[in-house]
Formats: C-alpha cells, sequence, structure tokens
C-alpha cells in the first residue's frame, strides 16, 4: 500500500524505540495533535544520543552544541517527553561547564516540561540537579525542598536509590538551616554585649 501514512502517537507501544519494526511514515505529537516526519523524530533521537555521548566523553562544548540543537527540534515539535530529556541533558551539560545560572534554567523548564507527561524518572532527576545545584550554592532554602520533591518523583518512578538519597540530603539541608540559624543568633547576641 505505497503512499498510505501510518500514523502513531509518540509515547505509544509500537513507536520503533528499539523494537526493529518498521517506522511509520508520519507520527502524531500527542500534545498537539500535529502530524511530523518520522525523519524528523529520528533525526533530533540521533542528536540527543550524540550529546550525550559527547558528554560522557568529557566533549562538553561539543555537547552542548548537539543538545541545544536537539532542544531547537523539540521547540518547534512542542513535543513534551523527549523535549524534558533534552533540557535535561542540556542542564547537566551546562552544570558541567560550571553555567550553574543557566543550567538552573534548563532543569526548571525540563520539570515544568515534564510535568505534563508521565515520565517521572526524568522530573525526578532534573528535579534532583537543580536541588543539588541549590545545595552547591549554599542556598539550603531552595535545596531542602528540592530534595523533598526529588524524593517523592523517586518513590512514584520506583527509583528507590535516588529516594534514599535524595530524603538524606533533605535531611542534611535542613541540618544546614538549622545551624546557620543558630549561628546567626550566636553572631548577633555576641554583637549586642
Amino acid at each position: 500500500m505505497a503512499g498510505k501514512m501510518n500514523p502513531v502517537v509518540i509515547g505509544q507501544t509500537g513507536d520503533c524505540g528499539g523494537t526493529g519494526s518498521r517506522w511509520p511514515d508520519e507520527l502524531v505529537i500527542s500534545r498537539t495533535g500535529r502530524k511530523v516526519p518520522s525523519e524528523v523524530i529520528r533525526l533530533s533521537g540521533h542528536v540527543r544520543q550524540r550529546g550525550h555521548v559527547l558528554h560522557k566523553l568529557g566533549r562538553l562544548d561539543e555537547a552542548e552544541r548537539e543538545w541545544r540543537e536537539a532542544r531547537g527540534i523539540f521547540d518547534d515539535l512542542g513535543e513534551s517527553e523527549n523535549h524534558g530529556w533534552v533540557l535535561d541533558g542540556l542542564g547537566d551539560v551546562l552544570r558541567g561547564l560550571g553555567r550553574d545560572e543557566e543550567a538552573v534554567a534548563a532543569y526548571e523548564r525540563a520539570i515544568a516540561v515534564l510535568g505534563m507527561t508521565a515520565d517521572r524518572r526524568t522530573q525526578a532527576w532534573a528535579t534532583f540537579s537543580l536541588a543539588s545545584i541549590w545545595w552547591d550554592l549554599r542556598d539550603y532554602e531552595r535545596a531542602a525542598p528540592g530534595f523533598a520533591r526529588a524524593a517523592r518523583l523517586a518513590w512514584d518512578a520506583n527509583l528507590n536509590a535516588l529516594c534514599g538519597v535524595a530524603w538524606r540530603l533533605r535531611a542534611l539541608t535542613i541540618l544546614h538551616l538549622g545551624w546557620q540559624r543558630i549561628r546567626g543568633r550566636a553572631q548577633r547576641l555576641a554583637h549586642v554585649r
């Protein structure tokens, strides 16, 4: 049946995600209902994979270019789940480059985009990464609720190891907040005398 389109909604089983079956001629983006040639989705997946591999190889500048290219594709498509993965990966690279403000923006956007999907695993990791940046910046007021949210998402996604680490880091963050407050009170009392 040449010429007949075989649309598939991204995220459904059978979307050829490593199954070895034939890709459909076009895919339907579930949130927008927009039809997109499957070649565009496959290309964006390859770009995302290159960004991941370059990051693992420590070639962060090149990885950033790949992640930004993939982000541009998904910005145009309006497809949420892959877009969230790309933003999370971009955040990881930006953090590795020491550009924490840009990493925060990427993680926050990833969390917002992934909130529209059922992907709690990547959302948990992005939330954990964002809380980790706040921890590194000694912004414990933001880190504590971030770790708590990451732990809840990890629990929902059955990521038990991440869940345990996030709860422990939340507890440490609360201890740091307590010590900061005690130290601040002691310093104010010392100046009063």
